[in-house]
């Protein structure tokens, strides 16, 4: 069985290739796994989304992960 954070990772990835292609589509440098991670809280009972180089990062793109982000939460 499938713990907490895991379900919400899953759903989290699921999101990702909508957002890719807006990435993509905006020519940004890097990879979209450049500007943000996941790690799990202490307890294990959160996800965290860290976004980072906000300012290389379109707001749009920003919006769209942490939508994603917070729709994903099981």
């Amino acid at each position: 069985m499938k713990s907490y954070t895991e379900k919400w990772k899953e759903n989290f990835n699921q999101q990702l290739p909508h957002i890719q292609i807006a990435f993509d589509a905006l020519f940004v440098e890097g990879k979209l796994e450049d500007y943000y991670t996941l790690r799990e809280s202490e307890d294990a009972e959160l996800l965290i989304l860290s976004l980072h180089e906000h300012q290389a990062l379109p707001s749009q793109i920003e919006n769209a992960l942490i939508e994603a982000f917070n729709q994903s939460k099981p």
